[in-house]
């Protein structure tokens, strides 16, 4: 497993300075990769939160992880507080801010199955939006990223493998009870 993690992170490190060096692959051709897998993995989870029966919701692996519900909550409460980082403040009643104890506070929230897959498709088209709306020399600029120095565009990778991290949980999830992803047919 650790030769796997550090194979990826190597070949992630490799397109990112394959990116910084060669003119002819522009940060905005970036941005339009890290836009791609964000609305792959953006339209796998609201089709699996459509998906899972309501009933499964609740269902964790163990008690001290999180359950179905919180980590589609959680997927939600992070696009638009990562997004901050990109310079787009969350909208008004989204109960989120700049804090992160705004998002734990919402994975804690009991919202029926429609209305996560509805919050689920609203999170995702902020997040698009805020990285669109930055232009390329945004992509540069350093940001304070809980306490470390990062670039938008650092921001970005780290949105985009935190997205699929959690996608990969909730597609174990739905296996575990008894659903098939609804693209893997």
């Amino acid at each position: 497993m650790m030769g796997r993690r550090i194979g990826w992170t190597m070949a992630l490190g490799a397109v990112l300075l394959a990116g910084a060096t060669t003119p002819a692959l522009a940060q905005t051709d970036i941005r339009t990769e890290i836009i791609r897998e964000i609305d792959i993995a953006g339209s796998k989870f609201t089709g699996l939160s459509a998906t899972i029966p309501a009933a499964a919701y609740d269902w964790r692996p163990e008690e001290g992880v999180r359950s179905v519900r919180e980590v589609f909550l959680h997927v939600i409460g992070n696009n638009y507080n990562l997004a901050w980082y990109l310079g787009a403040e969350p909208p008004a009643g989204s109960g989120i801010t700049q804090a992160y104890a705004t998002v734990v506070a919402l994975e804690a929230e009991r919202l029926e199955p429609a209305e996560i897959t509805r919050r689920l498709e609203a999170s995702f088209a902020h997040l698009r939006s805020a990285i669109l709306a930055m232009d390329d020399a945004a992509l540069a600029e350093q940001v304070n990223f809980f306490g470390q120095q990062r670039s938008r565009l650092g921001v970005l990778v780290l949105i985009a493998t935190h997205l699929h991290e959690h996608l990969g949980q909730s597609i174990a999830y739905a296996r575990s009870n008894g659903v098939v992803p609804p693209w893997s047919g």
